[in-house]
């Protein structure tokens, strides 16, 4: 009898019929009847073994580290193209797979774990990647625990992490959390889950924290305190030095032009705020700037409009942003152009059955809806939507009234619209935004002039708008979206003038706080959030040349 030994090769699985066979598997006790020429097609391993391995008369063959169940289904799919997944065999198969260079397997089983990543899982499935050599996957489940890590660090599979995956996972510039908060106590619960081996890892740990944008008070009551770190001369040294550079941040303003600590470097933001196109001037503008909320800078990214634009629409969806609409001066346009964030490149998706300026836009169910606008001669009802898997437009039914200059939005799965006037007269100029269920509104025009009034309804059974802080500029025809909590409202027109003035409102607060400047002053812009860019460095303000920063604004 030949054993195949994991430690000697590698992994597979098929099943057989049992008329003119050449071979016998023996799994512990359950013998599969194989053809070898079938096996050796199938896999690189079977091959080896059959042919340089062991004698060809030789018949009888053992595979051991591997269950009869596993070995089924890779025989199953060897004969019939065809293999069953579940949660209860995946990852063995995966193994098995691997070790017997069986890739089409292999990629079945990442696509399915894939599928499968959650909160409960997703540090399993990194860990299995990592021996199992499924790059794909391992980059899908790192990315995942990095945007996810606050809901991660508190679960119980977060202590099967070893101290080379923990370290790299909160020393990534990539981390996604609330606040660095989230970090120290991620490290405390991963040391004190086995104290003794791990507390040697401590000062390591700790200088992964990146202290300037905590708070003074939580650093004296929450680190300095701590008992790990006061049993740790290193671990004092690396807090003071920290400590000290917050202060010497906080000290100048405008801030030192440059802070070299890893300390004082922002982790990169999930989601980018985008500013396109708009009216500029006596003229539309194809200027894109990018929004890095990290570090509240705007970017001028490199990357512009395929043609000036005003009053146009701007989507994002599939890692693609779509840009329709709008108009030159001279055309109405009916175009649509995709950029494709991980090549560069802007291309021509399909146009839509009607030039439409002044055009709402919004996502619903993965495909793009456009509704109303103005086409050069009338003002439109129609709406169509738009599927990025065939690139068509289709038709859908037309809404009740014409409109132009609405704004729309998705609530429960359905797409609604609020038109200019009706806007008016229920206190809503212009503008909204829907989040956690109250609706909010922001400026707009009167009729006679540009407002800086905001109000919120909880509940629109109730009929009630409560007034909240007034924003600091009064503007109409401005870009607003929903940030990490915040509602951003990006240019417009003040009364006078376009402007590039940008400003955010805090939820919890209810109050308004200054944002840098656009490079570009303009109204009629559209804007729209961008989330996991395979670029990000593009879009975000480069960390090397970056001024010493304070903490975050309004938070």
């Amino acid at each position: 009898k030949n054993t195949l030994n994991m430690t000697d090769f590698g992994s597979s699985d098929f099943i057989t019929p049992t008329s003119f066979t050449d071979a016998v598997i023996q799994v512990q006790n359950v013998h599969f009847h194989i053809h070898k020429i079938i096996m050796c097609k199938c896999s690189s391993v079977f091959k080896a073994l059959f042919i340089r391995w062991s004698n060809p008369e030789e018949r009888h063959f053992v595979v051991i580290d591997f269950s009869p169940e596993v070995m089924r289904l890779i025989f199953e799919f060897a004969y019939n193209n065809n293999i069953p997944l579940s949660e209860k065999t995946i990852r063995e198969l995966l193994r098995a797979a691997g070790f017997l260079n069986i890739m089409s397997i292999s990629v079945k089983c990442c696509t399915f774990l894939g599928n499968m990543l959650c909160a409960d899982n997703c540090i399993d499935i990194y860990q299995l990647t990592k021996y199992n050599f499924c790059t794909q996957l391992e980059q899908k489940a790192y990315k995942f625990i990095l945007n996810n890590f606050d809901l991660i660090e508190s679960g119980e599979e977060f202590f099967q992490l070893d101290m080379e995956h923990f370290c790299s996972i909160i020393a990534s510039d990539h981390l996604c959390v609330s606040s660095e908060a989230v970090v120290f106590r991620a490290v405390v619960r991963w040391i004190n889950h086995a104290v003794a081996d791990r507390k040697e890892f401590t000062a390591i740990l700790f200088s992964k924290v990146r202290l300037c944008f905590l708070s003074y008070e939580y650093i004296r009551l929450n680190m300095l305190q701590h008992e790990l770190v006061n049993n740790n001369s290193l671990c004092c040294r690396n807090i003071e030095v920290g400590f000290n550079i917050k202060e010497q941040l906080d000290a100048f303003d405008p801030p030192l032009t440059v802070a070299r600590n890893a300390m004082a470097y922002p982790r990169y933001p999930k989601n980018i705020l985008l500013a396109t196109g708009g009216w500029s001037g006596n003229n539309p503008t194809h200027a894109v700037e990018a929004y890095d909320i990290s570090t509240h800078h705007w970017v001028v990214p490199g990357t512009q409009l395929d043609r000036r634009r005003a009053y146009h629409g701007v989507v994002f969806l599939n890692d693609n942003m779509y840009c329709l609409g709008g108009f030159d001066r001279l055309e109405k346009f009916n175009l649509m152009q995709r950029y494709d964030f991980s090549t560069g490149m802007w291309s021509e998706a399909a146009p839509m059955h009607y030039r439409r300026c002044y055009v709402s836009v919004t996502v619903l169910n993965r495909k793009i809806y456009a509704m109303g606008g103005y086409d050069g001669f009338e003002r439109l009802k129609t709406a169509e939507s738009y599927a990025p898997e065939t690139n068509q437009w289709t038709l859908v039914a037309s809404m009740n009234e014409q409109r132009s200059d609405a704004s729309c939005t998705t609530l429960n799965n359905k797409v609604g619209t609020v038109r200019e006037q009706l806007a008016i007269t229920l206190k809503i100029a212009k503008t909204g935004l829907q989040y956690c269920s109250p609706i909010y509104i922001c400026g707009g025009f009167n009729g006679t002039e540009c407002l800086q009034t905001c109000e919120k309804v909880y509940n629109p059974d109730s009929d009630i708008w409560n007034p909240l802080s007034p924003m600091h500029n009064p503007r109409s025809n401005f870009g607003i979206e929903l940030m990490d909590g915040l509602i951003f409202v990006i240019g417009g027109f003040n009364g006078e003038t376009t402007t590039r003035k940008v400003e955010y409102y805090n939820i919890e607060t209810d109050d308004w706080n200054e944002a840098d400047d656009m490079d570009v002053s303009r109204s009629g812009l559209s804007c729209c959030l961008v989330t996991d860019l395979p670029r990000i460095i593009n879009y975000i303000y480069p960390r090397k040349i970056l001024p010493l920063l304070k903490t975050k604004k309004g938070k």
